[in-house]
């Protein structure tokens, strides 16, 4: 009857965040172990090794000396990657939105960048869709106010000028425009054509080679993808290993403190045995003093 019932779990107290971004520096430290996707006896041994080795870094530094199982931070670890997929689809389904109401809540955790860095990228964000208008973000520059110029080089026949005066300008009768207008052909001075780069020629950062009849500017878009670099990861790193550095000054430093404070309490319990054997011999000697006074 008692193996069917399951094992109460015991209550831990909640991980702090300095506790939290330790973790995560931690599984950082290890990602290409523990992320990795291969699943046959060798790899989760040495899986479980490394956790094994990440409780005790986490449990010889941890800021609120609490001791963590493997259990609890393979736990933490999961859940983690669960809550920040479903932030990241949770902030792709705000791009489609309207607006009205609240602002949404888009705050973020210290260490998400780090763990996104660690996590794939396609378990997140998915895979990229062929098929449908699923566009990516895309965010303008903010320049400093200077515009970019690209040379273009097109000949004197393939411009067209549209000789339109200042009366033609004023005098243009739009209020007799009729929707059916709209089914006229669009004159040569408002065509576009499509920019089409000869492959042969090669092209430079300032010059661009055209066989089109008109030149086109866009505005630069810059599009928002995921952080994949592992410079966060690598700082991350560092100053883990600038902590384990100062956290084991500290322990030797208590060694020495408690060695010496052993060293203290052994010499005054010395002095102290010695102040009563002094105190027996006294009240001995008092003893024999007054026997030979009573005879």
């Amino acid at each position: 009857m008692e193996s069917t019932l399951k094992k109460e779990r015991v209550r831990a107290c909640n991980f702090t965040e300095q506790e939290k971004s330790l973790i995560i520096n931690l599984v950082a430290k290890y990602k290409d172990i523990i992320e990795n996707k291969k699943t046959d006896g060798v790899t989760n041994l040495e899986k479980n090794k490394t956790w094994a080795k990440i409780t005790l870094e986490f449990n010889a530094i941890s800021p609120g000396n609490n001791n963590r199982s493997v259990e609890q931070l393979k736990r933490f670890y999961e859940n983690k990657k669960k809550e920040l997929r479903k932030k990241t689809a949770e902030r792709k389904i705000l791009l489609g939105k309207t607006g009205g109401g609240p602002p949404p809540d888009d705050s973020k955790e210290n260490y998400e960048d780090l763990l996104l860095s660690i996590t794939n990228e396609k378990t997140v964000f998915g895979l990229p869709s062929q098929y449908d208008g699923d566009a990516e973000l895309a965010i303008p520059c903010e320049g400093d106010g200077q515009s970019s110029e690209i040379e273009f080089e097109v000949t004197n026949a393939d411009i067209v000028v549209a000789d339109l005066s200042e009366h033609d300008y004023m005098t243009n009768p739009w209020k007799k425009y009729k929707p059916s207008n709209l089914k006229e052909p669009i004159s040569m001075s408002l065509q576009e054509t499509t920019d089409k780069i000869e492959p042969d020629q090669p092209t430079t950062s300032g010059t661009r080679r055209l066989n089109n009849k008109s030149s086109t500017r866009r505005r630069c878009t810059t599009v928002v993808k995921a952080l994949t670099s592992s410079d966060i990861s690598k700082k991350y790193n560092e100053l883990l290993d600038v902590r384990l550095e100062i956290a084991s000054k500290v322990k030797q430093q208590l060694q020495q403190e408690l060695t010496h404070n052993k060293l203290k309490f052994d010499k005054e319990m010395e002095l102290l045995n010695l102040k009563i054997e002094c105190s027996k011999q006294t009240l001995e000697k008092m003893k024999n003093t007054n026997q030979t006074n009573n005879i």
